[in-house]
């Protein structure tokens, strides 16, 4: 529908763009933005082809990389899924927090997007966030969102609600 979802912030030397490596005829999905001036580094197919039929440390470090990646997509596909509002917000936070080294979150979008993101209305979303606050689950100023306590299991995860 047009709409963009932050996934994640970059920072050197963090790669993107490495499953579109090996698939030529697809477009490139993400889109990336720099914040403030930067270089990057895009290297061709057949330079990677040949790097790694040089050295096999080369293609293990790329499995990894690609490895992470998807759990990595995976985790955030599972944190923008779930079944309510409550527990789509948990997941995500826990996802952000993970992903910008732990601790609290600094919401990377508006309260509309979040809203968007989750797939519920602001409305919602606020009654998320307020309930989760009261429960003392979450603590939120502004943009920053802290998690107060352990995130339970996949398994109790719907019982939150």
């Amino acid at each position: 529908d047009g709409k963009r979802l932050l996934m994640s912030r970059l920072a050197a030397p963090d790669a993107f763009g490495m499953a579109s490596l090996f698939c030529p005829d697809e477009p490139f999905p993400t889109h990336v933005v720099a914040e403030t001036a930067c270089e990057a580094l895009f290297l061709s197919r057949a330079w990677a082809e040949e790097a790694i039929a040089r050295d096999a440390r080369l293609s293990r470090n790329y499995i990894v990389l690609l490895s992470e990646r998807i759990h990595f997509l995976n985790r955030r596909i599972e944190a923008l899924g779930g079944d309510d509002v409550q527990g789509r917000l948990l997941r995500l936070i826990a996802e952000l927090s993970r992903a910008q080294g732990g601790g609290p979150v600094t919401l990377p979008y508006s309260m509309s997007r979040l809203a968007d993101a989750l797939g519920a209305g602001r409305a919602s979303l606020y009654r998320a966030l307020d309930a989760l606050c009261a429960q003392g689950v979450l603590r939120r100023e502004g943009k920053t969102i802290a998690l107060l306590e352990e995130q339970p299991k996949h398994e109790e995860r719907r019982n939150l609600s």
